[in-house]
C-alpha cells in the first residue's frame, strides 16, 4: 500500500508528462502534414502560384478596348456601312461601268471588312450596331441619275472617302493601344490604298466623261 506522500508525488508526476507529450509531438512531425498545422509544403505553394498567375492573365486578356481604339472602331465601322450603302446603290443605278465595277468590289470588300470589324470589336467590349442607320449622303444619292449620280456617289465613297480611310486606320496601326485591333488596322490599309488608286482612276474617267 502506498504512502500517502508517494501517492501525490506519483499523480504529479503524470499529470507533468502529459502535458508535455502533446508539445513534444508536435515538434516532431513534419511540416506540412494534412490536418496539423505546422506549416504549408511547397506543393500548395506553387498550386497557388499557378492559380494567380493564370488569373492575372486571364484579366489581361479580358479587358476591353478603350481610348483610340474604341474611337477607331465607331469612326471605320460608320465608314464601312457608308461605303457598302452608297456602292449598293451604284451598282443598281449607274449607267458608267467603271463605277459599276468599282462599287461592287467596295460592296464585296467592305462587307468582308465591316464583318471582321465587328467580330472583333465584340470580343473587346465595343458594340457595334446591326443596323446601319441613316446616312443623308447616301440617302442623297436616291435622288439623282446618270453622269450627276456617278459624280455625288464618288463624293460619297471615292478619292476623299479613302484618303480618310487611309489616315483613320494608319494611326490606328501606329498609336492604336490594342494588339489585335492595331494588326487589324494595319492588314486592311493595303486593300484601302489600292481602293484609293482606283477611286482616283475611276473619279478621273467620270470627270472626262469617258
Amino acid at each position: 500500500m502506498l504512502t500517502p506522500i508517494v501517492s501525490v508525488r506519483r499523480i504529479g508526476t503524470l499529470c507533468a508528462a502529459l502535458l508535455v507529450a502533446p508539445w513534444t509531438v508536435a515538434q516532431e512531425l513534419p511540416k506540412g502534414v494534412p490536418g496539423q498545422g505546422g506549416g504549408t509544403d511547397q506543393a500548395t505553394i506553387s498550386a497557388g502560384e499557378d492559380v494567380t498567375r493564370a488569373g492575372a492573365k486571364a484579366v489581361r486578356t479580358a479587358q476591353p478596348a478603350t481610348g483610340i481604339d474604341v474611337e477607331f472602331v465607331d469612326k471605320a465601322q460608320k465608314a464601312g456601312k457608308a461605303e457598302v450603302q452608297a456602292s449598293q446603290l451604284a451598282v443598281q443605278r449607274s449607267n458608267h461601268p467603271s463605277v459599276k465595277r468599282f462599287a461592287q468590289q467596295m460592296v464585296t470588300d467592305h462587307s468582308k471588312a465591316n464583318e471582321a470589324l465587328r467580330q472583333l470589336a465584340a470580343k473587346k467590349g465595343v458594340s457595334v450596331p446591326n443596323d446601319p442607320g441613316v446616312n443623308p449622303d447616301v440617302e442623297a444619292l436616291k435622288g439623282k441619275k446618270g453622269r450627276e449620280f456617278d459624280v455625288a456617289y464618288l463624293s460619297v465613297a471615292g478619292p476623299d472617302a479613302h484618303e480618310q480611310a487611309v489616315t483613320l486606320f494608319q494611326t490606328e496601326a501606329e498609336k492604336g493601344q490594342d494588339p489585335d485591333l492595331k494588326a487589324f488596322a494595319q492588314k486592311t490599309l493595303p486593300t484601302l490604298r489600292h481602293h484609293l488608286s482606283e477611286a482616283r482612276e475611276v473619279s478621273a474617267k467620270v470627270e472626262m466623261g469617258k
